[in-house]
């Protein structure tokens, strides 16, 4: 029974090797992820306010066909976000080594500055969501709450366009070579 441990815990150092190579691309994931779910919330920040503007601006028999058209705007605004972050994890993929002579191309990605720039997009995100979140709790007692959750909306997603870019600029740094990043849906 001795010699089964004995194997298993010489097999360890390769097992947390194994693990660790993996870690930094997966913490830039994490940050993707973030970003995900601040893409879907502002999404449904923008749908909120769709709905609530139907309900305050649009004639009764008409207000189903408005609301139909604020959740195909969400299934198209849920459709950028899958996409962006499929775009996203690639981008925290190291890139191989250059096989053959040394040129003047940049070098490939680092781990740990991969994994730095997912934590950073992480933040930026995480930020958005706060204040966003924050913003639609204070439209409860606005007056207008179409406009208020519009505003938020609008916010939201300017603040949100500003975390790709330099998500993009900091992967660069890496060495890495990103795909171009999709433009914002309005």
């Amino acid at each position: 029974m001795r010699k089964r441990y004995g194997a298993s815990l010489t097999m360890l150092p390769f097992i947390i090797l194994a693990l660790g190579s993996g870690a930094a691309a997966d913490e830039c994931r994490v940050g993707c992820n973030q970003q995900k779910r601040d893409c879907m919330s502002t999404a449904r920040v923008t749908m909120l306010s769709c709905k609530q503007d139907c309900r305050a601006n649009v004639p009764p028999t008409e207000r189903g066909t408005c609301q139909r058209a604020c959740m195909d705007t969400f299934r198209a605004d849920k459709t950028t976000c899958k996409t962006d972050h499929t775009t996203c994890r690639e981008m925290c993929e190291p890139t191989p080594p250059e096989e053959g002579p040394p040129t003047d191309s940049p070098p490939s990605s680092d781990k740990a500055c991969l994994a730095k720039c997912g934590k950073d997009l992480g933040a930026c995100a995480r930020d958005v969501t706060k204040q966003a979140r924050e913003c639609v709790r204070g439209c409860r007692a606005a007056p207008d709450k179409a406009a208020c959750l519009a505003g938020c909306s609008e916010t939201a997603k300017t603040d949100g366009a500003a975390c790709g870019p330099v998500f993009e600029a900091c992967v660069l740094t890496c060495g890495a070579t990103p795909e171009p990043a999709p433009e914002p849906t309005p």
